[in-house]
């Protein structure tokens, strides 16, 4: 190719050039017989100077990097792939509007979506390695729903509902990670704020409150009207 071409007149001019080195490296390609192309790095030394000191002769040996180089771009394409799969799964974990976290198997803190972040108000980098604990608080414990998630077995699903000392409601939800072999790797951690919930259903609860009320209170008026007519009826038939 024209770069491997221009790599090689380069050395080239060095050494034909004023100031020699006395030694040089050249990556480039070249046509075998059967018109096929292979990378080869070629590394030259000076075996004799004149009395100037410079170097006249040269000699050099060739390595076929052929092989090395179909590895690098494999490799590189995998790291590639990965690294695109990587931003696909972290906009996946981004876009679900709930609070995620990913912890270890000492609940510190690996991944954290945006969600999580604005939640706990605190940059990935600051949260990462974090004792979940500590992203708490000291006075907001949550050593029950650890215990609870240590002592269950398999991938069961933990749910505990807690309000935080700002009186927020929070339902958190733990899914242990199995590995291949089937032993845990970490935690899922989901948390929910409930706490607009909480408070749509308390006014529903007092609605339908108020309703049954009203409903009791209208039973007792017809009643009361009812027997109210019927000593009416009776005075009447007494005049």
């Amino acid at each position: 190719d024209e770069e491997g071409r221009e790599r090689a007149r380069s050395v080239l001019r060095k050494i034909q050039g004023r100031k020699r080195p006395s030694s040089f490296t050249c990556e480039h390609k070249i046509r075998t017989r059967d018109g096929r192309y292979r990378w080869v790095i070629t590394k030259g030394y000076s075996i004799q100077t004149n009395a100037l000191g410079k170097p006249i002769r040269y000699i050099g040996i060739s390595f076929d990097l052929t092989e090395e180089k179909r590895m690098m771009e494999i490799l590189a394409e995998k790291n590639r792939l990965i690294s695109s799969e990587e931003e696909q799964k972290e906009a996946i974990f981004d876009s679900i509007p709930d609070a995620m976290l990913y912890l270890d198997l000492s609940w510190r803190i690996l991944m954290a979506n945006v969600a999580a972040c604005r939640l706990f108000d605190s940059s990935l980098k600051d949260m990462r390695e974090k004792p979940f604990q500590e992203l708490m608080g000291p006075d907001q414990s949550v050593c029950g729903l650890t215990t609870a998630v240590r002592d269950a077995a398999g991938s069961d699903v933990m749910t505990e509902e807690i309000e935080t000392l700002s009186g927020r409601c929070w339902r958190l939800r733990v899914r242990p990670v199995l590995g291949a072999s089937g032993e845990r790797e970490g935690y899922v951690l989901v948390i929910e704020d409930r706490t607009e919930y909480k408070a749509q259903e308390e006014q529903r609860a007092q609605m339908e409150k108020m309703m049954a009320i009203g409903q009791i209170a209208g039973g007792l008026a017809h009643d009361l009207k009812n027997q109210m007519m019927v000593t009416l009826g009776n005075l009447a038939l007494i005049e």
